[in-house]
């Protein structure tokens, strides 16, 4: 009977945290995908201070859940938006417009493929 209770509290305590961190990534790659909605238009509009406080913004959410995120994804994933980020950076300093709004069209890609990677559904468990 011992073995039957152990395994359904490591089993609860499993499934409590799977579902605790995806909604954890869902929550804050929600944030970020509002975040980098608003820097594109900020580069759309060519409005480069506008657009570099976005990116900073970002950035500091990013630092945030990054600690995380290392713990639960994959680190392809993850380093593909640490190269995009300092793209951006280097586009936006020298206000290239084309070349931002593509790299923010990748970091969107990217950031909305592990939301729908995480999320539970039928697909993603087998």
């Amino acid at each position: 009977m011992k073995v039957v209770i152990i395994t359904i509290v490591i089993l609860a305590l499993f499934l409590g945290g799977a579902f605790y961190f995806a909604e954890y990534i869902n929550i804050n790659s929600g944030k970020m995908l509002n975040n980098i909605d608003r820097l594109d238009q900020a580069v759309l509009a060519e409005d480069w201070e506008s657009a570099q406080t976005q990116l900073q913004e970002i950035e500091r959410d990013w630092i945030k859940i990054l600690k995380v995120y290392e713990v639960i994804l994959e680190h392809y994933d993850l380093d593909e938006i640490n190269k995009t980020l300092v793209k951006i950076e280097k586009y936006i300093e020298v206000e290239e417009k084309n070349l931002t709004l593509g790299e923010i069209s990748q970091l969107k890609f990217v950031v909305e493929t592990i939301k729908e990677r995480e999320v539970f559904s039928i697909s993603n468990l087998f």
